[in-house]
């Protein structure tokens, strides 16, 4: 049995009145409101992160540990691959952090990717699903949630995708990158495309770049020497597969084993990943021209 998305619209109430004041009354409002607006006004792009927690629920001590180490991201949208159960992950989520976290996901598919939402600061406008990215049997589509700021009027896209795995599947990951290029084709507003895309070769590399150049986003990622990890012979590796694409600049660093451990932990994995996944969580800061202080 599929879990249904949840979904909460968003709705902006309105109200007529009736009233007369000068002219040279509005316009100052209207100057002072643009100043005001400038310096009060939430960032265009939300900070967010992208976090594959492996088999999700694999064993009971998970969903608590997955629940943990969202808390300590401290942002208000999580984008996640490998869940199996939806609902479990939510109850998780909102018993480390309160009611007004939603999860947004789509049916079919044993793995299903998701978005995670904290509904005090954002509304969500539209959700979406891109089945073109399923492209294979067992595929999983992209989902895309348009966003609006409570405090803000911009709305914005965020779109998560999980890439086929694997050494040898470089074809069907670039199929899967241009069926989405293909749907984001003339795309409005800020965009974000983030989520685990699986690269392994320097041939993935080279389809990211070109997914980035078609579609307008800039790689955040590029850099970041390892977002995930698994045992290679009598050694653990450290790989890149989590990534993050936007409109807006920024920055992006993984957390967790990757933060601390690093890309060449030796001869074993670090244990966090026994408990939690084999990924590491991707945290995206954009850019901002004013850092509002936290609660405003």
């Amino acid at each position: 049995m599929t879990e249904p998305s949840q979904q909460v619209p968003g709705y902006i109430p309105s109200m007529r009145t009736r009233f007369s004041i000068p002219v040279w009354t509005i316009a100052l409002c209207l100057g002072l409101a643009s100043v005001v607006g400038w310096a009060t006004q939430p960032a265009t792009v939300a900070s967010m992160a992208t976090f594959n927690i492996e088999n999700f629920p694999r064993d009971t001590r998970q969903p608590k540990a997955a629940a943990a180490v969202i808390a300590k991201l401290d942002v208000p949208v999580v984008a996640v691959q490998e869940i199996r159960a939806g609902g479990r992950l939510l109850a998780a989520v909102r018993e480390a952090l309160g009611p007004s976290w939603v999860f947004l996901t789509h049916t079919g598919a044993v793995h299903r990717v998701g978005i995670l939402v904290d509904t005090r600061e954002y509304v969500i406008v539209d959700v979406k699903v891109h089945d073109e990215v399923r492209v294979i049997r067992g595929g999983r589509p992209a989902l895309e949630v348009r966003l609006r700021h409570r405090w803000g009027f911009a709305t914005q896209s965020v779109v998560v995708v999980h890439l086929k795995s694997g050494p040898g599947a470089e074809a069907i990951r670039r199929a899967q990158l241009q069926a989405l290029a293909k749907q984001l084709a003339g795309h409005r507003g800020p965009l974000t495309v983030l989520g685990d895309f699986n690269p392994v070769s320097a041939i993935d590399r080279r389809d990211l770049e070109r997914f980035a150049h078609t579609t307008g986003l800039s790689w955040i990622t590029r850099n970041l020497g390892c977002t995930a990890y698994f045992p290679d012979g009598e050694r653990c590796r450290g790989v890149a597969l989590d990534h993050v694409m936007s409109a807006a600049p920024g920055r992006a660093k993984a957390l967790g084993a990757c933060a601390t451990v690093g890309c060449e932990p030796g001869d074993r994995c670090p244990r966090w990943v026994g408990e939690v996944s084999d990924h590491c969580p991707v945290v995206f800061s954009p850019d901002r021209r004013l850092r509002l202080p936290k609660g405003e």
